[in-house]
């Protein structure tokens, strides 16, 4: 069947599957391939791509507005394996969550598997 995304516009281009997130399903992604879920507590998702070689995840985030001022996400794996997602930047981590600071453009977060 292919490649398959539920609230969102789907292309493929170079190795890379992106999505533009159309309906409110912008708080909750699941990538199956990695079996790893994204959920935001605070912030929005606008567009997700997804590198198959490389399984890296560009995660892009909304601007900030009067009442979120930060993203407050997790990740969380639904396997049994080793690998686990990261930001690629340094994050703080608060209460089992990564907070990013927003501003007054979309901002992206590069998120990398390592064992």
């Amino acid at each position: 069947m292919g490649w398959l995304a539920f609230g969102g516009n789907l292309s493929e281009k170079a190795g890379w599957i992106h999505v533009d997130i159309t309906t409110a399903a912008q708080r909750d992604i699941f990538i199956a391939p990695v079996g790893l879920w994204i959920t935001l507590d605070a912030g929005q998702v606008k567009a997700i791509a997804y590198n198959k070689l490389t399984k890296e995840i560009r995660l892009t985030l909304a601007p900030a507005d009067a009442h979120t001022w930060a993203a407050y996400f997790r990740l969380e794996s639904t396997t049994v394996s080793a690998t686990t997602y990261k930001p690629v930047t340094n994050l703080s981590l608060e209460q089992g969550r990564f907070a990013l600071p927003l501003n007054d453009a979309t901002t992206t977060v590069v998120l990398k598997p390592s064992k």
